[in-house]
């Protein structure tokens, strides 16, 4: 009986695991990072004006999104700290009025609120360092070709009219 069980669970695990592991495997081969930027690039240089502009309008969307991704992150942010805070000052008071029984939970939230504001320094550093090693590239304007100089015209002119200098 506990070998069926036994057998049971290693089949879920292989179940729930294996299917995940091989799609891993198969997008982190270089054969198909190289085949998924060939596509890409075909794709972006068969571009008409209006997919490049609908491709303009999808980068403004996705920018609104990003930024209301943000919001949602901060407020999220503010609210876990705001009840670890919470926390520590009932743990405090309970501390204070209890003894030592709530003095555990106490020390139980002030670590989860260091470890969790030093979770969030180390983000702010990450994205700082990135923001500083990453300059966004300036925006593409499509632009004339540069007009002929004239030594060359003076040149071509020569060169048709048979006089060699």
């Amino acid at each position: 009986m506990s070998f069926l069980v036994l057998a049971l669970l290693v089949g879920l695990w292989l179940a729930i695991l294996l299917p995940g592991a091989i799609r891993a495997h198969r997008a982190s081969s270089p054969r198909s990072t190289v085949e998924a930027f060939r596509h890409t690039m075909e794709r972006l240089s068969t571009r008409s004006e209006d997919q490049a502009a609908a491709g303009d309008r999808a980068v403004a969307e996705a920018e609104a999104r990003e930024s209301s991704a943000r919001q949602r992150t901060l407020a999220r942010r503010r609210t876990v700290v705001g009840v670890l805070v919470g926390g520590l000052v009932a743990c405090g008071a309970g501390a204070a009025v209890a003894g030592a029984g709530m003095v555990w939970l106490l020390i139980a939230d002030t670590t989860a609120l260091s470890v969790y504001l030093g979770l969030l320094v180390g983000l702010r550093s990450r994205a700082a360092e990135a923001r500083r090693k990453v300059a966004p590239l300036p925006a593409r304007s499509p632009s004339p070709s540069p007009p002929p100089s004239a030594g060359t015209e003076a040149v071509s002119l020569r060169a048709a009219a048979g006089e060699h200098a």
